[in-house]
């Protein structure tokens, strides 16, 4: 009996330090990668009206590595792009009171490209898997939410 014991404790403790890699995937390891846009919706201040502008973010490609840089290039502009990448918990601004946080990724784009100014963007509320991206950014009074896949 304490032959058996001694075998499940074996195979336990081998279970779970080959599941434990895996379990605890930082966010670093799910965002690297290259990724391309595919969603991109926008509502105006004060509208229900959702505007699908998911064309205008066809031909981008954006690589992230795990040190935190990246590179993006618009295959239809023929920009280039380097640069570095974040992801930090800022409190929600939304709820007054609130000690919620969220996830916020911030983009900082040197262009590589000619004439093409230098540029950051920001995704708010950001939930990241292994294969997708989801997040919202405000700009110019119109509130974007943001999907992107991994390839």
């Amino acid at each position: 009996m304490k032959k058996v014991y001694q075998i499940i404790s074996i195979f336990l403790l081998v279970l779970t330090s080959a599941c434990h890699s895996r379990l605890f995937i930082t966010d670093a390891e799910r965002l690297t990668g290259e990724w391309q846009f595919s969603e991109v919706k926008y509502v105006k201040s004060f509208s229900f009206k959702s505007v699908d502008v998911t064309p205008d973010y066809y031909g981008w490609k954006i690589t992230f590595v795990n040190d935190k840089t990246l590179s993006a290039y618009n295959s239809y502009l023929q920009h280039s792009y380097s640069g570095r990448w974040q992801i930090r918990q800022e409190m929600d601004r939304n709820h007054e009171n609130s000690t919620a946080t969220e996830k916020v990724l911030e983009l900082f784009l040197k262009a590589e490209t000619v004439g093409v100014k230098d540029t950051s963007f920001v995704l708010n509320k950001l939930s990241l898997t292994a294969s997708k991206i989801y997040g919202t950014n405000t700009y110019d009074k119109k509130s974007y939410t943001i999907r992107m896949t991994k390839l």
